[in-house]
């Protein structure tokens, strides 16, 4: 089988390999930009293409990026990190969820550490500070699965190597720790941001004791696309 053919079969397999494949398209199509970049007198980046723009007064010329956003980290390592984490959690999750919600969540963990950017924008006194303006936020789509867990679970427990039966919420706290030491800077925005998602990890928890999915519109929104595609070909 060709690479292509491998990598479209495992991107039908589940929806959780989609996210991680999506992450890892994004991350080459940010450093395809860098090198068609540094040909030019450009001072954008692959990041700035890629990454969201949270200042209200960029989103307009850069509207793509609420939907690349999700899907990016800040570098390689930052990268693997969170796909690991992702595959790891993600697979708990869905011994318990759906692909659908899956798939939200991931996604409202992100719109939620996004609107909660804009909105810190808008405080007086924080434009004009030196915070990078443009922000990955795969690692806060994690940790909004992360959260549900916690508190979906707390007390499960997980076999890992030389530490023996761990509970999920330590794991989930300790991956945390771990994704913010792999920062390149720690700044209020990221504070912000992955608050905002942990928030939305809670959130959707809640909801769910309730019978209430708030991925629904989400959810409805893919089908919607998925119908829409398959009529076009």
């Amino acid at each position: 089988m060709h690479l292509f053919d491998i990598v479209k079969s495992k991107y039908d397999e589940s929806m959780l390999n989609r996210l991680v494949i999506i992450n890892c398209a994004v991350y080459i199509v940010a450093l395809l930009s860098d090198a068609i970049l540094n040909f030019t007198d450009s001072s954008l980046t692959g990041a700035v293409i890629t990454q969201f723009q949270w200042n209200p007064d960029n989103i307009p010329f850069r509207p793509w990026t609420v939907l690349t956003a999700p899907f990016t980290s800040w570098g390689l390592w930052h990268l693997l990190f969170n796909m690991i984490t992702l595959y790891w959690l993600g697979s708990l999750f869905l011994s318990m969820g759906t692909s659908n919600t899956l798939r939200g969540l991931y996604m409202l963990g992100a719109f939620s550490a996004m609107a909660a950017l804009v909105i810190m924008n808008l405080i007086p006194g924080i434009q004009g500070k030196d915070w990078p303006q443009s922000i990955p936020l795969a690692s806060a789509s994690v940790l909004a699965i992360g959260t549900s867990l916690v508190f979906q679970q707390p007390d499960k427990t997980e076999n890992i190597p030389l530490l023996g039966h761990v509970k999920i919420k330590w794991i989930v706290l300790a991956l945390g720790l771990a994704d913010i030491s792999m920062l390149p800077r720690v700044t209020p925005a990221s504070d912000i941001a992955h608050l905002a998602a942990a928030a939305t990890g809670w959130f959707f928890q809640r909801q769910i004791w309730k019978g209430k999915d708030i991925t629904a519109p989400i959810t409805k929104f893919f089908i919607f696309l998925d119908t829409w595609l398959k009529k076009g070909k």
